[in-house]
């Protein structure tokens, strides 16, 4: 699984111990703006106007769902963390970042059935912060800036969790 998980799959462009952090450990955090290069693949947008290329747009919420669904239904983590790492709102789209998030939330909870023995304890931190980004996304009105919605993937918990379950992905998800 690719770092983007839980945060640029979700749109939320921090710079956090998840995604990277600085020198002192500290999270930074910087505001997400949308660009022509689609964050999941590193392609550019195809589309173009006289300004260069369109910003990227993220996948249609009801289209992400179904990802999730789809991996819920077959009980497959290794399709669950596809799932995570290729879904992406168009962040400038408050109500689907919030039906995202939320999506997340609940997929991420019902995975707890059948997630990786060796993945349980770690993966309850991701749950927690799933939730938390869930209810902060939908008080921000899908703000993506909204540091309470940035602030669950900032903890020392979320990174050590991530790590742990990026590297079993790594290992064992073709």
């Amino acid at each position: 699984m690719r770092r983007a998980f839980l945060c640029v799959a979700l749109g939320v462009a921090l710079v956090a111990s998840a995604c990277g952090g600085n020198e002192t450990g500290a999270p930074e955090i910087a505001p997400f703006e949308p660009s022509s290069t689609n964050p999941l693949s590193g392609q550019l947008g195809t589309d173009t106007t006289e300004d260069g290329p369109s910003p990227f747009v993220g996948d249609d919420p009801e289209v992400i769902q179904a990802r999730f669904d789809q991996a819920l239904a077959s009980q497959d983590f290794c399709q669950l963390a596809a799932a995570l790492d290729s879904s992406l709102p168009d962040v400038s789209d408050g109500d689907a970042v919030v039906a995202v998030y939320v999506k997340v939330s609940s997929s991420v909870d019902a995975a707890v059935v059948f997630v990786p023995v060796e993945l349980e304890e770690p993966w309850e931190t991701i749950v927690t912060s799933a939730r938390l980004a869930a209810v902060a996304a939908e008080r921000s009105g899908g703000d993506i800036n909204d540091p309470a919605l940035i602030a669950p993937f900032t903890t020392n918990a979320f990174e050590t969790a991530f790590g742990r379950i990026d590297r079993y992905v790594e290992q064992n998800c073709v």
